[in-house]
């Protein structure tokens, strides 16, 4: 699955099934660590942080199919923003010998700890019942974000990183974010989903879980034109936010019900997406071309999908992807000449 849909489908599940109160809130001062031994990593405390990096502690399991596939997210993570002071740090409650058997099977490029006793888990997860689930900790030592990690962390960090994020800002956040969740409870109402969607993108018109929400009254509403011009408008505000661009996109070009698709629209956020964050990310650059190749630019298509395998050469997915669209352009090269030979007898 594409990596901007990963957390789309569970959006509506996760807000609806709002948490009780959590036993830690934006702007708390970070719990000490208290685990049973580090398994990957060297070991470190919140409290002796003399350099001031950011924290991530994510709490997880080795065989969840959602926190395992957030490893590889973690990872690009941790070596995009690791030199600008990131530290991700994996917790479970599992013991030495999962997590070490997960080790030698899988690439992990951060710190992880299990937690056999509970002592961390039962202060940072109290109330929380999903995996994966984390909190950013800010180099003052304060919680300064938490939520799934899929969804608006690295938004929030690179905030951070950049001296732009704002505590009271993000505690306003957090109380709409509250807020859908609750609107999201049974019984259904559209009309509220869309207020409670609309009021936090009228805040943070990237966040992606009211984004997904918003879109999916329109497709409950069966009402594609009306989500083709709300999605026009909102590219028009989003122009700086490269994901949330390469994301509408994404949605724009791939939909299976056709009537839901605007490649103009598409083409534009793809290609914005990619001038934004400078044609360096794997996912925004495939998207672009995808684009591409759904309107009949095979030739360019192909060009744009090499660039996306050159940035993440690991990727069998983009591999396979670029010899999709290479056998397409070979096709229609020959199907072109053949026809053209055919004219000239």
């Amino acid at each position: 699955m594409h990596p901007v849909l990963r957390a789309a489908t569970a959006a509506i599940v996760v807000l609806a099934a709002a948490a009780p109160a959590l036993a830690l809130e934006l702007g708390d001062e970070a719990p000490e660590l208290e685990v049973t031994k580090w398994i990957h990593g060297e070991a470190v405390t919140l409290a002796d942080n003399p350099d001031k990096r950011i924290r991530v502690l994510q709490f997880w399991n080795t065989v969840d199919r959602n926190c395992i596939e957030t490893v590889k997210t973690l990872n690009e993570l941790q070596d995009e923003l690791g030199e600008k002071g990131l530290d991700i740090i994996g917790i479970t409650t599992q013991g030495p010998t999962s997590v070490g058997d997960f080790v030698k099977d899988n690439e992990v490029k951060y710190r992880l700890a299990v937690d056999e006793y509970d002592n961390t888990n039962a202060v940072y997860m109290k109330g929380i019942r999903k995996l994966p689930y984390a909190f950013v900790v800010a180099p003052d030592g304060r919680i300064a974000w938490q939520g799934d990690p899929r969804t608006g962390m690295k938004r929030v960090i690179e905030k951070i990183i950049g001296g732009t994020y704002d505590l009271e800002a993000a505690v306003k956040l957090q109380g709409l974010e509250k807020a859908l969740g609750q609107a999201l409870r049974p019984p259904m109402d559209l009309d509220k989903w869309a207020k409670a969607a609309d009021d936090l993108l009228a805040v943070d018109a990237g966040h992606e879980n009211a984004l997904n929400i918003r879109i999916a009254v329109f497709q409950r509403n069966d009402d594609p034109d009306a989500y083709k011009t709300w999605v026009a408008a909102h590219i028009a505000k989003i122009q700086d936010d490269a994901d949330t661009l390469n994301n509408l996109a994404w949605r724009l070009i791939t939909n299976g019900n056709r009537d839901w698709c605007d490649p103009a629209a598409s083409h534009a956020a793809a290609k914005r997406a990619v001038e934004v964050s400078k044609g360096e990310e794997a996912d925004h650059v495939d998207t672009y071309a995808r684009v591409l190749f759904e309107i009949g630019m095979l030739k360019e298509a192909v060009a744009e999908q090499k660039k996306a395998v050159k940035i993440d050469e690991e990727s069998k997915s983009l591999k396979r992807t670029l010899r999709h669209y290479e056998a397409c352009l070979k096709l229609r090269d020959e199907l072109a000449n053949s026809g053209g030979k055919k004219k000239r007898r």
